[in-house]
C-alpha cells in the first residue's frame, strides 16, 4: 500500500534478527570455551577454528531463512491478505471493507496497522507527526484505538493506502460519552475527491451509539470548512476547535 518491499522485509525481520544476533553474540564464547575445554581431555586433538566456520554457517543459514520469509511476506498484496482476513473474521467486532465510490474501506487491528508506514514519509514532509505517531502509540499500546467506540480506519485506493482517521473517548476532558476525532490523513493527490468525507462520515456513524459529543481540534482552514460543512461548531477552547453536538438525537 506504498510501502516498498524492502521497508516492510526490514520493518518485519527487524526486531528477530536483533534477537538472533544477541543470542548468537551471547552463546558464541560460551560454546567455545565448552567445545575447547572438551578438547583439552585428549592428547591429540584438532583446532577449534571448525567449530567457529559450522556456527557462523548456522547464522548465516538462519539470517538467510528469516530474510526470505520476510521477503515473501512483504511481496504479498497487502489489501488481498485484509480482504481474506476480514472476511474470516466476519462473526467477530471487525468491520468488512465496503466500497464507497472505487474505494476501500479498511478497519485497522494489531495485525494490519503497520502498514499505515506507507504515509509516514509524506506527511513528514508536510509537517505533520501524528502519523507516525499513531503507529508508535498503537506499538506501545499508549492508543490502540480499543475502548468501546473507538476506531481506527484506512481509505485504500487498489492496492494503496490513501487515508486514515480515528475515534478515541476524549482523553482531554473527564466525559466518557465525549469522542474525539484522531489522526485524520489524506494522501495529496487524494485531497479533494470526497476521500476526507468518506472517512469522516465513518467516524461520525461510528460515534452515534456510543458519544453525545464529537470534538476536534484542527488549525488549518481548509480542515476547517469540511469539518463545519459536515455539521461541525467552531467553538474554540482548551484542545479543542469544532464540536458536532446531539450525536444520539434528542
Amino acid at each position: 500500500m506504498g510501502a516498498t518491499v524492502a521497508g516492510v522485509s526490514l520493518l518485519l525481520s527487524r526486531e528477530f534478527l536483533l534477537l538472533v544476533t544477541t543470542a548468537i553474540i551471547i552463546t558464541s564464547p560460551l560454546a567455545w570455551f565448552l567445545a575447547n575445554s572438551w578438547l583439552q581431555n585428549f592428547g591429540y586433538r584438532t583446532a577449534l577454528d571448525g567449530w567457529v566456520l559450522v556456527e557462523a554457517g548456522a547464522a548465516a543459514l538462519l539470517l538467510v531463512t528469516v530474510g526470505f520469509q520476510a521477503f515473501r511476506v512483504a511481496s504479498v498484496n497487502p489489501l488481498k491478505v485484509l480482504r481474506e482476513d476480514q472476511a474470516g473474521r466476519s462473526n467477530e467486532l471487525i468491520s468488512p471493507m465496503v466500497l464507497h465510490n472505487g474505494f476501500d474501506l479498511v478497519t485497522f487491528t494489531g495485525d494490519n496497522y503497520l502498514l499505515i508506514e506507507s504515509l509516514v514519509d509524506e506527511s513528514r514532509r508536510e509537517g505533520f507527526g501524528f502519523v507516525q505517531r499513531t503507529i508508535e502509540e498503537w506499538t506501545s499500546g499508549a492508543n490502540r484505538f480499543s475502548r468501546t467506540g473507538e476506531g481506527l480506519w484506512g481509505l485504500v485506493s487498489g492496492t494503496e493506502l490513501i487515508g486514515i482517521g480515528g475515534l478515541n473517548v476524549d482523553p482531554f476532558i473527564q466525559d466518557p460519552g465525549t469522542g474525539r476525532v484522531r489522526h485524520l490523513y489524506i494522501r495529496r493527490e487524494y485531497r479533494r475527491k470526497g476521500c476526507a468525507t468518506i472517512l469522516m462520515n465513518t467516524i461520525i456513524g461510528q460515534a452515534k451509539p456510543h458519544f453525545h459529543i464529537l470534538r476536534l481540534f484542527t488549525d488549518n482552514p481548509a480542515a476547517a470548512a469540511l469539518y463545519e460543512r459536515l455539521g461541525f461548531e467552531h467553538l474554540p477552547g482548551y484542545k479543542v476547535s469544532h464540536l458536532l453536538y446531539s450525536l444520539q438525537g434528542p
